[in-house]
């Protein structure tokens, strides 16, 4: 028996006998059960206001101050896509044997077209892009003529364990857009716990503006060199597991970055590339294609 009932034992009795002494009507409560009656009263408001009351634990205060609930939908359908920018396989660097026109195309451009055009046989053109690309990409540069030359047109996509896939994660480039990324995803998981309701299925980062994907040198020869500068960029939720007690989260992520590998008269700056151009816009044969990097990332935080 705890030691606070012991040491009112006698007290209690003394209450009980003054009661037995006082008339009252049959179920009317005695002096002492209706003070008992008002203390209780008073330690219950103290817990509800967040008050404890003393020598009295915490515990079933936090228990009763604890926040409403709040519920989480899963996605129906995985993976869900919850941004997209710009895209590719359009543009005056994605068309073939058409010519185009050199209007706006300095002499320096003109002379290198000039000279593709009418000096050089598709072979030799093709071992420029080959020598150039082969240099900075090594085996892969190669793959990426053969693959143009050949005239298929298909995409290529790269997964984290290819090489420019695995490129591509270990950039600073790559770094600062899925640090931005899961920024946007807390801030929207945030306010939907605001909300009371956390829904995978209209989760969505659309408005946000999440740096672009350029890849300088710094970034790795073989990224530069084939990809540099990137038109699309798709983001899609591959997992998500929300606990709304300790208000974390466990999510899988899919980043889908695509770039034309194809120029156009804007890139007509070396021997190589109006090789290039002059393959792509005045032979036929060779078709540009898209180059895709897909990449999956996972991540856990807080919101």
């Amino acid at each position: 028996m705890p030691d606070f009932l012991y040491s009112n034992k006698a007290g209690n009795q003394r209450r009980e006998s003054t009661d037995r002494q006082t008339t009252r009507r049959p179920g009317e409560p005695g002096r002492y059960l209706s003070a008992q009656s008002r203390v209780n009263d008073g330690k219950i408001r103290h817990i509800l206001r967040g008050a404890s009351p003393k020598g009295q634990t915490s515990g079933l205060i936090q228990r009763l101050a604890t926040p409403g609930a709040i519920s989480v939908s899963p996605c129906s359908t995985l993976p869900r896509q919850i941004f997209n920018r710009g895209g590719c396989g359009g543009g005056t660097d994605f068309t073939h044997n058409d010519f185009q026109s050199l209007s706006g195309v300095d002499a320096a451009g003109r002379a290198l077209v000039w000279q593709a055009d009418n000096l050089s046989i598709d072979f030799r053109l093709r071992n420029d892009m080959r020598l150039e690309l082969g240099l900075l990409a090594g085996s892969e540069g190669w793959r990426m003529v053969d693959h143009f030359t050949g005239g298929s047109g298909t995409t290529l996509s790269h997964d984290n364990s290819s090489t420019l896939g695995s490129a591509a994660l270990a950039s600073a480039t790559f770094t600062r857009l899925n640090t931005a990324t899961l920024a946007a995803i807390e801030a929207a998981l945030t306010a939907m716990a605001g909300s009371g309701v956390i829904d995978c299925n209209t989760l969505s980062i659309a408005g946000v503006g999440l740096p672009g994907v350029s890849f300088s040198f710094s970034d790795g020869f073989a990224l530069k060199g084939i990809i540099g500068g990137t038109q699309g960029l798709r983001i899609r939720i591959t997992s998500l597991a929300v606990d709304p007690v300790s208000r974390s989260y466990e999510i899988g992520l899919q980043y889908l970055i695509c770039d034309d590998f194809g120029v156009d008269t804007a890139d007509l700056y070396s021997p190589a590339l109006a090789a290039f151009w002059v393959l792509q816009h005045r032979r036929s044969g060779n078709l540009p294609f898209i180059n895709e990097l897909d990449l999956s990332q996972s991540a856990s935080g807080s919101f």
